[in-house]
């Protein structure tokens, strides 16, 4: 018997939660990403880790990507949504 994979969206999230990619994590699933409340857990982490040896968001690409992309077909997709995402990030930031 399959077991239904919990998604994003069906994960209820305090508003005391800081989840500072939520809206990159929607971001993915509206591309069609799968994002479970475990990547986003191991995403956490792995920020946390790395945070001492990235100076900025577009660093993070590589760390991420293995979290979420099962193919090269999807790292590339990833990788461009992450792109797209921080630079349109970046400019908003500038007004």
């Amino acid at each position: 018997m399959a077991t239904k994979q919990t998604s994003i969206n069906d994960t209820q999230y305090s508003g005391d939660l800081n989840l500072p990619l939520y809206d990159f994590f929607i971001e993915l699933q509206q591309n069609g990403f799968s994002v479970t409340p475990k990547q986003i857990s191991d995403a956490s982490k792995l920020i946390e880790q790395f945070a001492s040896e990235v100076t900025n968001e577009s660093e993070l690409a590589p760390y991420l990507t293995p979290l979420f992309a099962n193919n090269q077909e999807e790292q590339i997709q990833f990788n461009e949504i992450f792109n797209q995402y921080f630079h349109l990030k970046k400019n908003e930031t500038k007004i």
